[in-house]
């Protein structure tokens, strides 16, 4: 909103005016109907709803894949992602005529975070990447000056003794440990976007904080269970709960 005051207003000069800090805010297979500014009356996310209301909503804006990586990678790029060759989940094995270094988002490709970085941001990638798993695709190559998340497509909410690469939560490129530094992972992401904030209160940032709440594995926090008995059956209590939680983790950072 900065910048756009600025450029409406003549008395301002155009090249002193500020940076507006970005967090994109991305919440992985929740339903279209589950929130209460899209009629949800049983599941309570009064943050999201206040940003909707104070903000935009898109009622005719899609995603351009039905299935993660490909529409995250048209998200990142801003070009549909069938130009560069994604049009399903990054495979595990790769197909005839390529190899595992193909797996994941063509590195010829510029993302939000390389064309904000050109214009002086600083920025951070939380959670979930799901763009490719090989040291060539890896947010901090793709832009991103630090990463706090995953590099797969899912993965348990709570810590892991043992972890696949894809799997570990990695702070930058090496892997934390869990048992120590995770609780439940929507929480630990907010504090990481948090913190982050907290560091950089002299220049403008961007954070692409991208929850892998609602996927699956359907893990909740108990005290938040409880507080959702009317909701049958118990998945859809559970999966109440984890959107409660991304709710009231959103209201922390927008508070």
């Amino acid at each position: 909103s900065g910048s756009l005051a600025a450029g409406l207003n003549p008395a301002i000069p155009k090249s002193k005016a500020p940076k507006p800090n970005i967090i994109l805010i991305i919440s992985d297979d929740a339903g279209y109907a589950d929130f209460g500014f899209h009629g949800q009356k049983n599941i309570p996310t009064p943050h999201l709803d206040r940003i909707a209301r104070n903000g935009v909503i898109c009622r005719q804006g899609y995603v351009t894949a039905s299935v993660c990586c490909p529409s995250r990678m048209g998200l990142m790029t801003g070009r549909y992602q069938q130009r560069f060759g994604a049009e399903c989940n990054v495979p595990t094995v790769p197909t005839p005529g390529f190899t595992k270094n193909d797996l994941g988002m063509d590195p010829a490709e510029l993302t939000m975070a390389n064309h904000l970085g050109a214009a002086g941001y600083r920025s951070l990638m939380i959670g979930k990447w799901h763009l490719g798993e090989e040291p060539h695709h890896h947010p901090l190559r793709r832009g991103f000056d630090e990463f706090f998340g995953f590099l797969g497509g899912s993965r348990s909410y709570w810590p892991l003794k043992k972890a696949s690469r894809g799997r570990s939560i990695l702070r930058n490129n090496t892997a934390v440990d869990e048992e120590k530094d995770i609780q439940y992972t929507t929480d630990n992401f907010t504090d990481a976007a948090l913190d982050f904030i907290n560091r950089n209160t002299d220049n403008p940032f961007f954070i692409y904080l991208s929850y892998n709440a609602v996927h699956t594995p359907m893990h909740a926090k108990e005290e938040d269970i409880e507080q959702l008995t009317a909701i049958s059956p118990k998945k859809r209590r559970i999966y109440a709960a984890m959107t409660k939680s991304m709710d009231e983790n959103v209201g922390r950072i927008t508070r």
